[in-house]
């Protein structure tokens, strides 16, 4: 087994960390992050604050697979210097269920599920809108995409 590193880092700048993320300087043995993010967006501002809950769409409801290491790999490493030695990290976010690990993780699980929803009055003019998936939401005319 190869022996651990020390990560050395000078300087680290972050400017944003949200939504269900995480940044973490040393070792951790699991992570795990989860968001789901509903966003809708009406050309008329009317909402009732109850237009659709996550159950509605598969999206959120849909079993995450899972990754299965198929064959054991070996690795042969040689490390003159104990150390991972960095100058500077420049990060402007970290979002939706993602981490920013200075050290290691033994196991991380992340998850991101999002839906952005448009409610236009009028379809918006394109060249084709047969590709436009149509979600009907209750309390609401005009056309949804």
């Amino acid at each position: 087994m190869t022996p651990p590193r020390t990560a050395v880092v000078r300087y680290v700048r972050v400017d944003n960390v949200g939504q269900s993320s995480i940044l973490n300087a040393g070792d951790a043995a699991r992570f795990q992050a989860e968001a789901d993010i509903f966003a809708l967006q009406r050309e008329v501002a009317d909402f009732a604050g109850d237009e659709a809950p996550l159950s509605m769409f598969s999206a959120f409801s849909e079993p995450i697979p899972e990754v299965k290491r198929r064959e054991n790999v070996f690795t042969s490493r040689i490390h003159d210097d104990p150390y991972i030695r960095v100058e500077e990290i420049r990060v402007i976010g970290v979002s939706a269920s993602a981490g920013m690990f200075i050290g290691s993780c033994a196991q991380m699980t992340m998850v991101s599920r999002t839906l952005n929803i448009r409610h236009f009055i009028q379809l918006p003019k394109t060249k084709t809108n047969d590709h436009i998936p149509m979600y009907p939401i209750d309390r609401f005319t005009g056309i949804v995409l």
